[in-house]
């Protein structure tokens, strides 16, 4: 009767033991999912602002940075940067 009770007793705590374990790999695996999802999300909306940032800067060069070609020969002096 003592053994029997005993290995119950063992079965009982390793059980525990298991059940604590696979609880923290749970918490643990839902944590990484939160953080691999909020990841996805931050990366996704960073993607849209740059893209946003990127076509409004396109169209304010576009708009305001025309160069000003007019005919005539130029010498290589007149260039600026160019020596």
């Amino acid at each position: 009767m003592k053994g029997v009770s005993l290995a119950i007793l063992g079965a009982l705590i390793v059980a525990i033991i298991i059940m604590i374990f696979v609880y923290f790999i749970d918490v643990l695996f839902g944590l990484a999912v939160f953080i691999g999802i909020g990841f996805t999300i931050g990366l996704i909306l960073i993607g849209i602002i740059v893209f946003i940032v990127m076509f409004v800067s396109f169209f304010y060069y576009l708009a305001v940075k025309k160069p000003k070609i007019e005919p005539g020969e130029y010498k290589l002096e007149e260039v600026k940067g160019k020596k």
